[in-house]
């Protein structure tokens, strides 16, 4: 199993969405530089939350902040063109270590590349 950590990266988990929301409003109000540079969500992280609707509540906060969803079903294309518009980043379950890599360098760069280049 590949982790961000193997990266490098220090990974903050939230037990909950909600407590996720609260860091990113917590540290616009009261930290000059945010620590969270990008946030990876599961896309079904309860039966009545998903990924997405995180996301959108996380852009509310963060304009700038990157996102990727992760999943281990396939989206249908209404929701791959959604996501795309939004500039979302989407990996699919089981994530390989080259392609988790593929997007964190994408992430860490400011780049966006079309789904069809990392995305089964």
């Amino acid at each position: 199993t590949v982790r961000l950590e193997d990266f490098g990266l220090q990974v903050v988990a939230f037990a909950t969405p909600q407590e996720a929301i609260i860091k990113l409003a917590w540290e616009l109000l009261f930290k000059k530089e945010p620590s969270v540079t990008a946030m990876f969500a599961d896309y079904q992280l309860s039966p009545i939350y998903t990924g997405d609707k995180l996301a959108l509540e996380a852009r509310r906060i963060r304009s700038d902040l990157s996102i990727c969803i992760v999943s281990t079903d396939d989206f249908f294309p209404t929701q791959l063109r959604y996501f795309e518009h939004e500039g979302y980043y989407i990996l699919r379950k089981p994530v390989g270590r080259e392609r988790l890599g593929l997007v964190l360098s994408m992430i860490l760069n400011g780049e966006h590349r079309p789904f069809s280049t990392y995305y089964p």
